[in-house]
This record gives structure tokens, C-alpha cells and sequence, in this order.
């Protein structure tokens, strides 16, 4: 069966729809919607009427999240592993913020500490956005930010655009902000935000146009005196809608020596609108990710339903490991009893002078076939999906990042021990007491302190199953 078109989505000031397709290897843009938004804001017949139109339906779907759902901080943190860098920055911003998203954008090391620029989701606003689409008939598989897309476009586009140099610079328009950013490569250098947005900058007013101008001036300076780089390229990408505000190019030209340049072409086949590509660049990028042209998903936002199904994978890959782990000990265990059994042929006499020797055998045995039997049923207790598993994948959604389980004890509905690392126990206590599943857990001992993280023993009971 042909595989679906993938279709980009996007409710970022307007409505916004790519599709392309990936034809043996050959990505295709099939078409570009662009649509203004209702003054009166967005409701879901709306969407729902917008939606159909545009045949989204039943479509292979992905989002690029609206600029306004996402907040980007600076954090400095000590110097330590990726893993629990990680872990910190989501405890630093949820402590401040509640549940969150937090992804790593930008990272430095500056005077043995790292200095981070994060990108911040609010979790509610997030499902939110979600269930709005999914009320007009859409669920796409993940979100992005649209500075991952243009990264993704820029790269994609080397030597197309005539941007030849590793390093790019470039300015994202939105009506109220205006986002400055520097990569190179898979690499976020730079990122700051300001103000005026295009919409001030319309009106053509010295004192706007000022501001916006020392605006790009204190954004190079920064990023300088980060990189320590004394110089940029002269050439500065405008994404988004800049068509009634022409005049900044030669503002940009006198006054910072920059050649603006807005992209009204691209490398895929099919048919592009050139008044279109820079603003559906960031959607296209996106795209490109998801073909397989950039396999990279540290970024991502999942939906629910999908999340659900990565977590579920990764649950049963451990578990898998484990039934592999346990099936190769038992087949050692079985040639070890035929090789009994090849020697009792060999030496009859000598193993009846080892009678205790051959019941221990025996018992070990019997016992090993009752192991395999328990394994057999692993299948049947997947299927039955009973408390257990309920327990057991509730608990993996739910474990912060940085945690990692070393032993796990259950039995009848009773967790005997449930012992691991965890960058702060207090935090995972207070996550697992949020979650009606869970919530009986209790500390059991003291804690201690190792190279991984804080050592914790858990114990109770499973409680009552959630109902679906």
C-alpha cells in the first residue's frame, strides 16, 4: 500500500498547510494553503470548516506550534552528565512554572557551568492546542518549534540559496516579536527574542525602525560576546511575513552592513508559490524531519496518544531484555542436564554413586521447567493486561527523568521493593502521590547519596485500578 502524503499544519497568526511527498527518495511539495485567521479569534467550527476544506482528515499529520506557546529562559547550571543535566533543567522550570515541556535549545560552557537557553511549553496550553485540533477532526503525531524548522530548512537549502557559509543568521517575523537566531548545522548557537513585530513595523516610523534596528544590533553584539566571534555573514534571512515592509532592507543594509535576503524558492519539486516559501519555511522543515531527512527528535513534542505508545515500547523493550536474559539462563542450565544425561549413558556406575548429586539435578529440573511454563505465560498476562501491567506502565510514565529502577518486587498486588536512582526523592515521591495508581507508594529506610543520584526503597500496595 502507497504510503500517506505527510501533511504540516500550522495555526501560527495564520492558518498555514503543506503537504509533500516523499517520492523514492524525491521529496515533493504538492501544495501550500495560507488562510487569515478569524478577527474574532479561532473556534473549533471554524477550524472544523477550514479543516475540511482543506482535506486534513484521516491524514498523516504533524504541527508547527504557534510562537506564542512557547517561552525561551536562560538557565546556568553546574557542569554534569547530559542525563541529569536534563532532569535539573525540568525540575529548575517546573518548580517555577508547574508542568511543563522544557527542551535543551542552546547549550554553552562558559567559567566551568553550563548556560542553557530552554525552550518552556506549559503542559495545560499544550493539550489544549491539541484538543482543539483534535475537536475539528485532526490528531497530528507530534509538534515543533518553528526555529527547528527553519534550521531544517536552511541546511536542507546549502548551497541552493546561495548560503554557502556553515554559519546562518536569520530573523523570524511575527506580528507582536521578532526572533533572531544562529546555527550552524544540527546546532542552535544563538536564540533571543524582541520587539517591535511587523505589525509596528508597518506603520514606517523612525523611532520603530530604531528600536528595531538596535534591537538586530544588541542581538549580534550578544551572540559575539558568547561565540567570541568577531565576525557574521553579511547575509541575514528574512522567514515570515515581511511583504509590507520592504523598506527594512536598505534600513539593514546602511545601517549594519547586512544583505537581507528573503527565500522565494526551494529545492523540492512540485509547485512553490515564491511569495509563500518564507513563510511556510518552518513547515516545510518540519516536513523534511519527518520524511527522513533529519532523524533528530530531541525536540519533539509528542500528543498523548503517541507518547502513550513510545512509553509502552520502551517498557516492553526492557521486558524483553529481560525474558531474553532469563530464557539464555535456562538453556544453559538444560545443556548442562544433557550433558548429565550423555554422561549417565557414558558411566552408569559412576552416577548411581552420585545419587545425591543426580536428585539435586532433578529438582533443578523440575524447577526450571516451572520457570519456562511462568515464561510461556508472559504473552497471555500482556493480553490480559491485568493490574500488573497497569501498575508497571503508569509507573514508567510517570518516572522524572534521570530515574533509573534497579529491582522491582511485586507480588498479588503487593510491591515487596522498589529500589533505583533518582536525581531528588522528594520529587519523585511527590510525582508518584499525584497519580491515583501509585500513590501508596512509601519510602522505605533512609535515603542515600551515590554518583548516580539518590538511593531510594520503595514499598505498598497497588491501588484500586484506575478505571479507563
Amino acid at each position: 500500500m502507497m504510503k500517506q502524503n505527510l501533511i504540516v499544519v500550522s495555526l501560527a497568526e495564520v492558518f498555514k498547510v503543506v503537504e509533500l511527498a516523499n517520492k523514492g527518495g524525491n521529496i515533493e511539495l504538492l501544495r501550500t494553503i495560507i488562510r487569515e485567521l478569524p478577527s474574532n479569534g479561532i473556534t473549533v467550527e471554524w477550524l472544523k470548516e477550514a479543516v475540511f476544506e482543506a482535506g486534513l482528515r484521516k491524514q498523516r499529520v504533524i504541527c508547527l506550534l504557534p510562537n506564542d506557546l512557547a517561552i525561551f529562559k536562560t538557565l546556568t547550571l553546574p557542569l554534569i552528565p547530559m542525563e541529569q543535566l536534563a532532569a535539573a533543567v525540568q525540575l529548575e522550570i517546573e518548580n517555577i512554572n508547574g508542568e511543563c515541556y522544557v527542551k535543551i535549545v542552546t547549550q554553552q560552557i562558559q567559567a566551568e557551568m553550563n548556560l542553557l537557553k530552554v525552550a518552556i511549553v506549559k503542559k495545560e496550553k499544550y493539550l489544549a492546542h491539541c484538543e482543539l485540533w483534535q475537536q475539528a477532526g485532526v490528531e497530528f503525531q507530534w509538534a515543533g518549534f518553528s526555529f527547528r524548522g527553519i534550521q531544517n530548512f536552511l541546511n536542507f537549502h546549502k548551497d541552493f540559496l546561495d548560503n554557502q557559509t556553515e554559519t546562518q543568521i536569520y530573523l523570524e517575523g511575527s506580528s507582536k516579536q521578532v526572533s533572531f537566531g544562529v546555527i550552524t548545522g544540527e546546532t542552535v548557537l544563538f536564540k533571543r527574542e524582541f520587539t517591535p513585530g511587523i505589525e509596528e513595523l508597518k506603520e514606517d516610523r523612525q523611532e520603530i525602525l530604531d528600536d528595531f534596528l538596535e534591537e538586530v544590533r544588541l542581538s549580534i553584539a550578544a551572540y559575539r560576546k558568547l561565540s567570541s566571534e568577531e565576525s557574521l555573514p553579511i547575509k541575514i534571512w528574512g522567514f515570515g511575513n515581511w511583504s509590507k515592509v520592504e523598506f527594512l532592507q536598505k534600513k539593514l543594509q546602511r545601517e549594519l552592513k547586512l544583505n537581507w535576503e528573503i527565500p522565494e524558492r526551494c529545492r523540492l519539486t512540485g509547485k512553490a508559490d515564491p511569495e509563500a516559501i518564507s513563510q511556510v519555511a518552518a513547515l516545510i522543515g518540519l516536513g523534511l524531519e519527518e520524511l527522513g531527512w533529519n532523524t533528530a527528535e530531541s525536540l519533539r513534542l509528542y500528543s498523548q496518544s503517541r507518547q502513550n505508545v513510545i512509553n509502552y515500547l520502551k517498557f516492553w523493550q526492557a521486558a524483553s531484555g529481560w525474558v531474553i536474559a532469563s530464557c539464555l539462563i535456562v538453556t544453559g542450565i538444560l545443556f548442562w542436564l544433557q550433558a548429565g544425561v550423555i554422561q549417565h549413558r557414558k558411566d552408569t556406575a559412576w552416577l548411581a554413586a552420585q545419587e545425591d548429586t543426580l536428585l539435586k539435578l532433578r529438582h533443578t529440573e523440575t524447577v526450571t521447567r516451572q520457570k519456562l511454563s511462568r515464561l510461556n505465560t508472559l504473552k497471555t498476562w500482556q493480553v490480559d493486561n491485568g493490574r500488573e501491567l497497569e501498575f508497571l506502565t503508569v509507573l514508567e510514565q510517570n518516572l522524572p527523568e534521570g530515574t533509573v529502577i534497579n529491582n522491582l518486587t511485586l507480588e498479588s498486588g503487593t510491591i515487596k521493593d522498589l529500589s533505583g536512582t533518582t536525581p531528588a526523592v522528594s520529587y519523585l515521591l511527590n510525582r508518584l502521590k499525584k497519580v491515583p495508581l501509585l500513590q501508596d507508594l512509601k519510602l522505605k529506610g533512609t535515603i542515600t547519596v551515590s554518583p548516580q543520584g539518590e538511593l531510594f526503597h520503595l514499598e505498598g500496595l497497588i491501588h484500586e485500578k484506575v478505571s479507563k
